[in-house]
């Protein structure tokens, strides 16, 4: 039953997407999700959007979106950073995303090691969205020295 009821609230989510998102949509809603959800008052974030961002099919904008949130909250909890960038390159039928902070770093092989439960998607979850769609995510980080993570999938992303 709690199956059925998880189910059902991911469909009914999945129905208040629009099926496209303008760039402006897609980076007002991750301002407002730092700003009311995160409550990340002292993280300035900026976003460069280029290339055709309406070549991304639903499903590629949906995740990169969902990618995006993520890394945010990451940033927000974990990297005690004062900065993030956020750009997303379409071009030649492939997305490119980069998140960058400035945040404290870690050793991303020590953290893809964790066992945190299905409660907790984060870093792999990242990678397994990424796959999903038939592209890669690199995580480049180490103490001290921030964090960035690289997405490259089809723009196309099997809508």
């Amino acid at each position: 039953m709690a199956e059925e009821v998880r189910q059902n609230i991911r469909q009914f989510i999945h129905d208040l997407w629009q099926e496209e998102i303008s760039a402006q949509a897609f980076e007002a809603d991750l301002r407002r999700y730092a700003a009311d959800i995160l409550q990340a008052n002292n993280l300035f974030v900026q976003f460069d959007i280029r290339g055709d961002f309406t070549a991304l099919s639903p499903r590629a904008q949906r995740s990169l979106y969902r990618i995006c949130q993520e890394s945010l909250t990451n940033i927000v909890h974990h990297a005690a950073a004062s900065e993030a960038r956020i750009c997303v390159d379409v071009e030649s039928g492939v997305a490119r995303l980069s998140v960058r902070d400035n945040g404290q770093g870690f050793e991303p092989d020590i953290a893809l090691a964790r066992d945190y439960g299905d409660e907790h998607f984060g870093l792999r979850g990242m990678i397994e969205r990424s796959r999903s769609l038939g592209g890669s995510c690199d995580i480049f980080s180490q103490p001290e020295a921030g964090t960035s993570i690289v997405i490259e999938i089809p723009a196309g992303g099997s809508a």
